[in-house]
């Protein structure tokens, strides 16, 4: 028979009076502490131990997950207190660090320099959303995990202390009850496995996934490979609500599933997963937006540590930051192909950790495009000190300069963006063999980002934006350009050097270079054949969107689509940079703050354009942060779109859709944007 409750509530309560205060709490003796939930769990093992010897453990954590699998803890209680259990352990842990005193575990005051000390060391950050400081965090934690405990004592200890329960079968049966009645159930449940099964039944059916039986069937496979199944039970249980309102629930699942299978010790990481609840949150946001990041995540499981605890790792690094981090990989001495894959899986880490800042932390579009742009730049300087030295022509380093055109030019680089360059060599003191090799230098450069490692290629070069296009030579000089800008280019042509950056070689050749180009666009002579020229273009590409139907779905190009935008800002430029050279820089949303700043644009035409160029980008973010494809096109198909709508942050309300309210406000942008595009230039399509 089980010890009567009364001797450990007599133990209890002198424990707590010895120990505690009234003002204070005590991590382990206060009510709601971990003492109070060692002894729930201890006295379900003295109750229940008798018929079932397998619960007779000491450790508090198998406890636990022995009544779990015997159906004698329901799983939300299981849930609640293992949380609860994880958190306390780890503030006495804190604690303990902090003070060296391994019996000090008072809890010291919320408005304490030790309290925003102690809250920083468990990783605590301000709620934004709450407006709440580290240690307010940490209090509203421990008050729900206090009450967590608290709560299962009452009404299940006591409860079940006081019935005159005659024989252990009876017990037996009411644990059962209530276990089957707190997961919504009726009927009993198996012992062992089959329960394990049964319980993954019931999470599954609560989940609103669109092939619950191809994800059930692969948590049963995990459930028989795991030492620790209901572990994974419980993780999916603190993730309902996060998966349940994720863009896409069974891809969750479904890469949750081969991230388990790829790590080295899935029960191991699971564990880590259930104290740092953190980590579940974020890998739900990673699964949910992006199948590469999940495939990279997936490939290298361990990865998740770094990333999971403090918003400073999505902050975006310095370009100074990013050649250390470089250097730091050490590839001098490495061969020419290894160095490649431990710049490749650095590129793939660093995009890892700005899509967490992008999904998760929900950073800003300004931070993310210049994060992935100043990584681009250090990758391509990385790749063509490479060259050099594969050319044996490191003393020629200086004499071109490589410039960055297009979006990587302006530092608006997407996530699968190509990058547009142009390769410009210095007019004098250069022999003909020199020349011969720095072509040799610029190609072997090319080769080398777009070079298919086992991680994949760093980028796609895109080198169209050079004199002649496809048809002209790789390498120009400077008088080479002059000539050509100044006598053949085509206003499109001009209009494109307004993005140009010098990103490796000699920085101050290439920027000399840059600025006699676009000199030559606020020449007001040139001024009315540049705008022409842009005008045919654009009709082009509206007729051939038209023809292709896909006017409407198009989000870069289309009447109402980016490049709206764009170009009206670099008409502006053009117009007025002669006069304000501080307008002149690639990048849109920082050219209409300027131009607002020096009275050029209308105040409600700029807020339509900022709003619409951001959330615009974010659309095509969302579509190319995926499947990582170059795609500007909205998906086909309601379900695609709604997982899109969801992907932008949108939610089923009341009677609206999350796919409709996408839908509402991405045509009203395209019809204002359209309204301007026709005035902008003079034709509608």
């Amino acid at each position: 028979p089980p010890i009567p409750l009364e001797k450990l509530l007599e133990v209890k309560t002198r424990q707590r009076k010895e120990k505690t205060k009234s003002d204070t709490f005590n991590t382990k003796y206060s009510e709601g502490g971990l003492g109070e939930l060692e002894y729930s769990i201890q006295y379900l093992q003295l109750y229940f131990g008798f018929k079932y010897p397998q619960i007779r453990v000491a450790n508090t954590l198998q406890g636990m997950r022995r009544l779990l699998r015997e159906n004698l803890l329901g799983v939300r209680d299981y849930l609640q207190l293992y949380n609860a259990y994880a958190f306390l352990r780890r503030l006495i842990n804190a604690l303990r660090m902090s003070r060296g005193n391994a019996k000090d575990m008072l809890l010291p005051s919320e408005d304490s320099q030790e309290c925003h000390f102690l809250a920083k060391r468990l990783g605590y950050a301000p709620r934004d959303g709450k407006k709440l400081t580290q240690s307010q965090s940490l209090f509203e934690d421990l008050k729900e995990h206090r009450q967590s405990v608290k709560d299962f004592f009452t009404n299940r200890i006591l409860t079940l202390a006081s019935n005159e329960i005659s024989s252990s079968e009876t017990s037996r049966k009411a644990a059962e009850v209530h276990s089957i009645e707190e997961a919504g159930e009726s009927g009993e449940a198996g012992i062992g496995e089959p329960g394990i099964d049964a319980l993954f039944t019931e999470i599954v059916s609560e989940l609103k996934l669109k092939n619950p039986d191809k994800i059930l069937g692969l948590l049963f496979h995990s459930s028989k490979t795991l030492k620790n199944p209901e572990n994974l039970a419980a993780l999916i249980l603190l993730g309902q609500k996060g998966i349940t309102a994720s863009p896409d629930p069974d891809q969750v699942l479904l890469s949750l599933y081969n991230f388990l299978e790829m790590s080295k010790d899935a029960d191991l990481i699971i564990q880590e997963m259930l104290f740092y609840p953190r980590y579940i949150d974020v890998l739900i946001g990673i699964f949910g937006y992006s199948e590469f990041l999940s495939n990279f995540l997936i490939r290298e499981p361990e990865l998740l540590a770094s990333f999971s605890l403090d918003r400073s790792v999505s902050e975006a690094k310095t370009r100074n930051e990013l050649e250390n981090d470089i250097k730091a990989l050490d590839l001098d001495n490495d061969e020419l192909m290894v160095g490649l894959e431990k710049l490749k899986r650095y590129q793939n880490q660093e995009l890892l950790r700005i899509g967490l800042g992008d999904v998760f932390w929900k950073n800003s579009l300004d931070k993310i495009t210049l994060s992935i742009s100043d990584l681009t730049d250090a990758l391509v300087s990385e790749c063509y000190k490479f060259a050099l030295k594969e050319n044996s022509a490191q003393k020629l380093a200086k004499t071109q300069s490589i410039i960055a055109m297009g979006k990587l030019g302006g530092k608006e680089l997407n996530y699968s963006s190509d990058i547009d360059l142009v390769f410009i060599i210095k007019d004098e003191n250069l022999e003909e063999d020199d020349k011969i090799l720095l072509e040799k230098v610029s190609r072997s450069l090319i080769e080398l980002l777009e070079k298919n490692t086992v991680f994949g290629p760093i980028c796609r070069v895109d080198l169209n934006l050079r004199p002649y296009g496809p048809s002209g030579p790789l390498l120009v000089t400077h008088s080479y350009c002059k000539r050509y800008y100044e006598n053949e280019a085509l206003g499109w042509e001009l209009q494109a050097w307004l993005k140009a950056r010098s990103i490796a070689g000699d920085l101050e050749f290439g920027n000399n270079t840059i600025y006699m180009v676009q000199q030559i666009l606020f020449d007001p002579e040139r001024q009315k054949s540049i705008f022409t020229s842009l005008r045919d273009i654009r009709k082009i590409v509206l007729e051939k969107l038209k023809s292709k139907r896909h006017i409407e779905h198009e989000i870069k190009s289309g009447p109402g689509g980016l490049r709206t935008i764009e170009f009206y800002a670099q008409k502006q430029q053009i117009l007025y940079g002669g006069q304000y050279r501080e307008l002149i820089g690639g990048h849109t949303l920082h050219t209409l703050s300027k131009l607002r700043r020096y009275g050029l644009i209308a105040s409600n035409l700029y807020t339509i354009l900022r709003e619409s160029y951001i959330f615009l980008r974010q659309v095509e973010h969302r579509i190319q942060l995926l499947g990582f494809q170059q795609s500007h096109l909205l998906p086909k198909g309601e379900a695609e779109m709604t997982k899109l709508a969801k992907r932008m942050g949108y939610e089923d309300r009341l009677h609206q859709s999350a796919l409709n309210q996408f839908l509402e406000r991405y045509r009203f942008i395209m019809f204002n944007l359209s309204g301007i595009s026709d005035s902008l230039f003079e034709f509608s399509i």
